[in-house]
């Protein structure tokens, strides 16, 4: 099993082979996707390059199967990865092509980006979304209560435009307050099941969160055996009543490829949030059990089917990179 490493986040554009042949450009470029977040960090990525293209691959060993039946998180989080993959390349003025779900053996193949020499930046990725992706954080904390300005918000949507994506930024109390008894409601039904709990635990277990080895064998023993159930529905609780703005992206379409845009959407608004000193935290229970699926969709009807729900902020402290696996880990032997 390969060890996570936060080696990976050190990585500068100064270090791009611009000398170099096209297949050591891409294998640099490809370790900015590395850095894109993931459902419990499970990074379902595998990726094929060569000189002139990328493959993407879902990692179907790292599904949570449980928490995420129907496989949208996991589409979602490759959404992402290919995202920072297509900033990183327009940074570098690396052309491409996009494929959506080419038919492979192996049946797994999100997408493949052919490298051309037709340059053509696209207005929604500006510089400053890729200055943004090692800076880029999750935060499960209690967030600073100032508020977030319209102009911010203002940005985030113009980076987040997608025909087929709704992104939803709220200040309404009231929507938080009715989110906040949607997530109680979610955190006591996930609880209560004891392959969610089992699945989480080995997840937490495996350092997947980023805590050091004892902690996470504490949690994992912990989730697993003991009823932190309504603890970690405290901590929920005070999280969100401490969040500035709710967010929602939703889908017009179903099914993977959707999802996969949706995941996009998600990495450009959380991009340009982190470039002003912003950080966000999806919360995802919210659509992990049937119930409160159904209550989201009828809330956020008008937005499409809610694919993302997640919370945006100021952090009150710094917080610290997540450990990923290296591109070794992650490339697809040939």
């Amino acid at each position: 099993m390969p060890r996570a490493t936060t080696k990976v986040w050190n990585i500068h554009p100064k270090e791009f082979p611009e000398r170099a042949g096209r297949a050591e450009q891409i294998r640099f470029v490809l370790r900015y996707a590395l850095l894109a977040p993931s459902t419990r960090n499970t990074q379902p990525w595998l990726f094929d390059s060569d000189s002139s293209r990328v493959r993407i691959y879902a990692d179907f060993s790292r599904w949570q199967s449980v928490a995420d039946a129907d496989q949208r998180e996991l589409h979602v989080s490759l959404g992402c990865a290919l995202e920072n993959l297509l900033i990183a390349s327009e940074q570098f003025e690396l052309g491409h092509a996009l494929k959506w779900f080419p038919p492979s053996p192996t049946g797994n193949l999100v997408a493949e980006i052919n490298y051309i020499d037709k340059f053509k930046a696209d207005p929604a990725r500006p510089v400053r979304l890729f200055e943004a992706i090692t800076r880029r954080r999750t935060d499960h904390g209690v967030f600073d209560t100032r508020p977030v300005s319209d102009t911010i918000l203002k940005q985030i949507r113009s980076v987040s435009a997608h025909k087929d994506v709704s992104l939803l930024l709220s200040r309404d109390a009231e929507i938080r307050d009715a989110v906040d008894k949607l997530l109680l409601r979610a955190d006591a039904l996930a609880f209560a099941n004891p392959d969610w709990r089992a699945e989480l635990a080995e997840c937490v277990g495996s350092g997947g969160f980023g805590t050091p080895w004892l902690l996470s064998m504490l949690g994992q023993f912990a989730i697993a055996h003991l009823n932190v159930g309504p603890q970690m529905a405290k901590h929920d609780h005070k999280s969100l009543m401490s969040t500035s703005v709710f967010g929602m992206i939703g889908t017009r379409g179903a099914g993977p490829q959707a999802w996969v845009h949706a995941g996009q959407v998600l990495e450009r608004a959380w991009l340009m949030a982190t470039s002003h000193g912003l950080v966000l935290q999806p919360i995802n229970q919210l659509l992990q059990t049937e119930p409160t699926r159904e209550a989201c969709v009828k809330l956020f009807r008008a937005g499409g089917a809610p694919i993302v729900p997640f919370r945006l902020g100021y952090p009150r402290e710094k917080v610290p990179p997540t450990g990923r696996f290296d591109l070794s880990n992650v490339l697809m032997e040939e």
